[in-house]
């Protein structure tokens, strides 16, 4: 089998080095391919994975998605597909098959425009610790009460920390987070991150306060007496997931700003926020987000100008409309 694990001195699958998340994906992806086929009276148990693969097929498939599915969930399908078919079998030619996902990845666009929900990660970590200085000021009594200053806390500690989500929800106390002489620190180790570069993060002076009164007075009323070291808890002392905290966010945000900022998307404001100061900060903002690839971080110049340049020639229109 393509991901079985097997002995260091035995055969090992293809992709038997892949991450666990890497394997459900993938999987994932060759399960749609199933399906399809299966819908379309294609899945033989006689046939193998290769024969069944045919240009053809896969053309009629792609079609098939684009019906329903967005441009980039159509390409990632067909990447998966590809990743799936070159470890099951490689001794077969599969370039015909990488180039069609290529070509879906080039001419794909967007379905959404993320663009225009991007706002400076200062103005979003300002609101945030904003929120969090008014909740202060009650006794937290309410559930909603509750419930908005743990949103704001997530919300301001990853606006100034923008891990991957997966990582957020699994921050666990007295292991990746921990407490230290001056604050608190986040900290992952390579194997547990998806580029697999380790995270090493300093939760801001400014968020310490409000993060030593959740753990101390607002966990442990909604862990209920439960044992558990997860850090984000939801009201039945259960660990908040990453779906879950994805739903809070769009939720939270969407108060707070008119439209919803999911947490991947303050990876992006940080990078169009840092990107501007200097090419030192710009650097800066590829390691802290995890970007293997410069170019990753490179585009979010490109949009941090683009606002930069509008915001001048508003400023030139509006001095020439006043000496009119």
């Amino acid at each position: 089998m393509a991901i079985a694990p097997g002995h260091i001195l035995d055969s090992q699958g293809p992709a038997s080095n892949w991450a666990p998340a890497t394997r459900t994906t993938n999987v994932h992806h060759y399960g749609r391919w199933l399906a399809y086929a299966q819908s379309q009276g294609l899945l033989e148990p006689d046939i193998g994975p290769a024969p069944r693969c045919t240009q053809d097929g896969v053309r009629t498939y792609i079609k098939y998605l684009q019906k329903d599915l967005a441009p980039e969930t159509v390409v990632s399908s067909i990447i998966g597909l590809t990743v799936m078919m070159k470890a099951m079998v490689p001794e077969q030619e599969w370039h015909w098959l990488a180039g069609a996902s290529s070509a879906l990845k080039r001419t794909a666009k967007p379905s959404k425009d993320k663009r225009s929900r991007i706002r400076p990660s200062e103005e979003i970590y300002c609101a945030a610790l904003e929120n969090l200085r008014l909740l202060a000021k009650t006794e937290l009594s309410e559930k909603r009460h509750v419930a908005a200053f743990r949103n704001a806390l997530m919300l301001a500690i990853l606006t100034a920390c923008p891990i991957r989500r997966k990582n957020f929800s699994a921050l666990r106390l007295g292991k990746s987070l921990t407490r230290l002489e001056d604050g608190w620190r986040i900290r992952f180790p390579a194997e547990e991150v998806k580029n697999k570069h380790p995270i090493d993060l300093q939760v801001p002076a400014g968020v310490i306060v409000y993060l030593d009164r959740y753990l101390q007075e607002i966990r442990p009323r909604l862990a209920a007496g439960r044992s558990c070291d997860r850090v984000w808890l939801n009201w039945y002392g259960q660990p908040l997931n990453g779906h879950a905290i994805y739903l809070l966010f769009a939720s939270y945000t969407r108060k707070l700003f008119g439209s919803a900022i999911n947490p991947h998307l303050l990876r992006d404001c940080a990078a169009s926020s840092m990107w501007p100061r200097s090419p030192s900060v710009a650097l800066a903002a590829g390691h802290l987000l995890g970007h293997t690839n410069f170019r990753t971080t490179e585009k979010y110049y490109i949009h941090a100008k683009q606002i930069e340049a509008g915001r001048k020639v508003s400023q030139v229109l509006c001095e020439l409309s006043e000496g009119t």
